[in-house]
């Protein structure tokens, strides 16, 4: 076929990923020969080839690439060097988006394929638009849909497969048996389990449904594992969507049958069928398994789509050139439209800007700012590893409370050393930042002089609050202007002020975290349960319908029976707010299973143990009853410590494991030199007698106090830090 030239090729088919090309190349009657001519400034690599009576070109998105752009520019590149292109075809996979309820049953290895539907037309760029005051997102532009060639074809095919079978199965056998190797590669249908889980619950959504209030069925089953096509609206964007929230606003909003990355860079100017396999459901469960087979079927797919174009059809089409115009232009409209919505953001920022400018308003602000809540969140609580506090994540109890879209309350109790703390940080940095207009303001109490009063807490929360929604700051200032800086002395209208700004029909969303509400002091406790009881109380009552923001609070803290017993004054259905940890302990332990593996895999590499000795710490350390993440720093700890002070290492590490967090500080009490414990003593005094955690430098002064025989001055008792500091060290 050496006499073809770049314009006899009148299909363009483009692909994403290395996987969907292998697919597209096995769907290839005939491969041809490379042609030598290319526009100089084309970047593509491209497969030539036959399908039924069709000259194909197929191209690939860069390897590690993905997004809107990349593929306009792969679409820009086709258009230059093939004049003649008559048809576009974007093939590839996707994540499904079923709607059970409406009996749309889309499963793996099905194929979804764009279709107009209502307003859309066929594919809808759902992350284009405008951020309108309040936080509501309002899609902006239409993207074209097919042209008239691929709708009419597509409508012939669809008749047809309501009277014969589909000729995808046969295509797809008859490229495995000319590309053996390609089913050692998983293009065959895998071996697995098709689930689909429960956005609300994150269950099996044919398992039981219990408390659940997301929709739980038993799927029909089929008669066959062939894969089925469904035809309508594919949500695209350049976002990775990994969460099945997400994928069922975007069924609600648009209809959408599935999610991709690729599409709408596409449709304005490079006219296209869009073909995808559905290789995973886009919620946390995705993954790569199915990925393979999925691009084969919607290859399969569109190989029997050619077969019913004729030719003839395709030299009598208009040029894509001439139906979109030259690509350029349109990404010239795109970087233009990104000016423009730059603009619109730095006027909206402009105007919070002058609404902060009032001097009351920034030292209204500032008054709230009584502690270092930051460091408070940070201080001796590590970022969470993955695959812990899964137990909450994956709660029903938790989803509900975070799907929810109306004010709420969750209350989660665990016993000590579950890691409540570093679950409370990790929502805070990273699962609760859903959108950049969802303010999420925090508070760690700890019983101590600094973090244990409860004003302390209202007046972090309005800081971050009005930090991050400047606009809602006039709530506070007339009570600031009538108490001054007595305001952040006044619990009732601190909490007065947070609940009014919050639900002001201008507000966002806003989530307030109080993790440790066991160390709030005993009387700030009662008052706050109190008033988050009230506020649970008024969540059954409908919000004003302007209202745009949602108010929600989660608490954590230790499963103290006087706790419960205060929410229970108010709330009688206690079980609605509460998820007790103290019943999730087998999940606990199943993650600190996971991450004692980890941790001394890790402790393995770095002191060089044996693997003998390493099995024999992971088979001992799984065997303590009593596990904690607590129990575990101070177990690693000890086992650093006593391979470092050992001459016979792999022979003592066993016997030092504490049993529980009492035997490590009691391992660590017993290490203290003789002619040190009188030292230690003391230390450990002052600590306990400390209303909060002593700098080094303080502990210094007030141990050169405590030893001193005749101090007369400050100078003269004063220890050096940097000395203490070593001698503390060396003690344990």
């Amino acid at each position: 076929m050496s006499s073809l030239t770049i314009r006899d090729y009148h299909i363009g088919w483009i692909c994403a990923l290395h996987i969907e090309l292998s697919a597209a190349m096995a769907m290839l009657d005939e491969e041809h020969e490379m042609i030598a001519e290319q526009d100089p400034q084309d970047h593509n690599c491209y497969v030539f080839g036959r399908i039924h009576r069709h000259n194909v070109v197929i191209a690939c998105m860069p390897d590690g690439v993905d997004g809107l752009v990349p593929a306009a520019n792969v679409a820009k590149d086709m258009t230059r060097t093939f004049p003649g292109l008559r048809v576009g075809l974007m093939v590839g996979i996707g994540g499904g988006i079923p709607n059970l309820a409406k009996d749309i049953d889309i499963r793996l290895g099905d194929v979804v394929v764009s279709k107009p539907e209502k307003v859309w037309g066929g594919v809808v760029q759902y992350d284009k638009g405008k951020a309108e005051d309040g936080g509501r997102f309002v899609v902006k532009g239409q993207l074209n849909q097919p042209p008239a060639l691929l709708l009419n074809t597509l409508a012939y095919l669809r008749a047809r497969h309501k009277m014969r079978p589909s000729k995808v199965l046969g295509y797809m056998d008859e490229a495995i048996r000319r590309n053996p190797t390609m089913e050692e590669h998983g293009f065959t249908l895998p071996s697995l389990r098709d689930c689909l889980f429960c956005s609300i619950c994150n269950k099996d959504i044919e398992g039981p449904k219990g408390d659940c209030e997301g929709f739980h069925t038993t799927r029909r089953p089929r008669e066959n594992t062939h894969p089925v096509f469904h035809y309508g609206v594919i949500a695209s964007a350049n976002l990775l969507v990994k969460d099945g929230v997400v994928r069922d606003r975007l069924r609600d909003e648009f209809g959408a049958l599935c999610v991709e990355m690729e599409a709408a860079g596409l449709m304005n100017e490079f006219p296209c069928l869009v073909v995808r396999g559905i290789c995973d459901y886009a919620d946390m469960h995705k993954n790569d398994k199915w990925q393979a087979y999925a691009a084969m079927t919607a290859a399969a797919y569109t190989k029997e789509f050619l077969k019913y174009i004729a030719p003839a059809q395709t030299r009598l089409a208009q040029p894509i050139q001439d139906m979109a115009g030259v690509l350029n232009k349109h990404l010239d409209a795109q970087s233009s439209l990104m000016k423009e919505q730059l603009h619109e953001m730095q006027q909206q920022h402009n105007k919070q800007e002058r609404r902060y400018h009032n001097d009351q308003h920034h030292q209204c602000h500032r008054a709230f700012k009584t502690s270092n809540y930051e460091r408070f969140k940070d201080n001796n609580n590590p970022d969470r590893l993955e695959g812990t506090c899964v137990w909450v994540l994956s709660h029903s109890q938790y989803r509900q409370w975070y799907t929810k879209a109306q004010d709420n309350l969750l209350w989660i109790s665990a016993d000590p050393g579950c890691g409540k703390s570093v679950l409370a940080k990790s929502l805070v940095h990273h699962e609760l930042q859903t959108t950049d207009q969802h303010t999420v303001c925090y508070f760690f109490f700890k019983d101590n002089g600094e973090q244990d009063h409860v004003a302390t807490a209202l007046c972090a929360l309005l800081h971050q609050l009005f930090s991050q929604q400047p606009w809602l700051i006039p709530h506070a200032i007339p009570a600031w202007k009538q108490t001054g800086e007595k305001l952040v002395k006044e619990d009732d209208e601190l909490w007065r002020i947070l609940i009014g700004a919050a639900r002001a029909d201008d507000a966002h969303d806003v989530t307030c975290v109080l993790d440790a509400l066991d160390e709030c002091r005993l009387l700030d406790r009662q008052w706050l349960i109190n008033k988050l009881s009230g506020f649970y109380t008024q969540t059954s009552t409908p919000p004003s319908s302007g209202r745009r923001g949602r108010l929600k609070f989660l608490v954590t803290s230790r499963p103290y029976d006087d706790i419960r017993a205060e929410f229970q004054k108010t709330i009688n259905n206690l079980p609605m707010i509460r998820l007790r940890g103290e019943e999730e302990n087998e999940q606990i332990h199943r993650e600190i299973d996971s991450v004692i593996r980890m941790r001394v895999g890790q402790l393995a590499k770095d002191l060089a143990l044996e693997s003998d000795t390493r099995t024999q710490l992971v088979t001992t350390l799984l065997k303590m009853e009593h596990r904690t993440y607590l129990w575990l720093h101070l177990a690693i700890r000890g086992i650093e410590q006593t391979y470092r002070g050992s001459l016979r290492h792999e022979d003592v590490l066993i016997k030092s494991l504490p049993s529980s967090v009492e035997d490590a500080y009691e391992k660590i009490l017993s290490r203290v030199h003789k002619d040190q414990i009188s030292v230690v003593k003391t230390i450990l005094q002052i600590v306990v007698g400390a209303c909060r955690p002593l700098t080094v430098e303080e502990m210094a002064i007030a141990l050169g106090i405590s030893t001193a025989e005749q101090p007369k001055s400050l100078d003269q008792v004063q220890l050096k830090p940097s000395q203490l500091k070593d001698n503390i060290r060396d003690c344990v």
